[in-house]
Parts: C-alpha cells; structure tokens; sequence
C-alpha cells in the first residue's frame, strides 16, 4: 500500500504506476510521454509563425507545433491553439504566456 509514502509522495506514485499501467497497454505511447517531459528538440525555426507573439513565447510555439506532429491524438494542436489565440484579444484577457519561464 501507500501507508509508508510520505503525504506529499503519494500523488506522484499514483501518477507514476497510473502511467506505467497505460504504457503496458499501448493507451499511452513512449513517444508521447517522452515528449511530454522533454518538450521535444528544437531544431531550426519555427516550424509556423508564432501567430500570437505577445501572448505565448516563440520556444511555446516551437513545442505545440512539434506536438502536433505526434500523431493522431495531437493532430491539429497548433492550429486550435492558434484558434483559441486569435479570440483572446478580444474577450479582453491578459495572459502572461510570453513573460512565463519556459512554457
């Protein structure tokens, strides 16, 4: 059981046997989870335009763009984004996407 974790372990055992069990059964796929804790490798410019980039950094594009070359699950990841970005400025929200550290 859980009971010798310390409190503020047990969550990330959770989360570690969680993801080993959907990695055994293919519903979670090595590439996926690797680029997930990587961000994946930058290389070159920026696959697209950063259509947003006083709203979400130029490395964050990078890495959503990338994202979306995965595979059928992330098909299309830059595009909604850049979607959800164009309506920002206009709902009148202020996002720090470009000033965070990283992504």
């Amino acid at each position: 059981g859980c009971s010798s974790l310390f409190e503020k372990d047990k969550l990330l055992f959770a989360f570690t046997l969680a993801l080993k069990l959907k990695l055994d059964t293919g519903e979670v796929r090595q590439q996926d989870l690797r680029f997930l804790m990587t961000g994946g490798i930058a290389v070159g410019d920026l696959p697209q335009p950063n259509p947003a980039p006083d709203w979400i950094s130029d490395k964050c594009w990078g890495e959503l763009c990338r994202g979306s070359d995965l595979g059928p699950a992330w098909q299309g990841l830059a595009t909604h984004v850049a979607g959800m970005l164009a309506w920002l400025p206009t709902a009148n929200l202020r996002l720090s996407l470009s000033a965070r550290e990283g992504c």
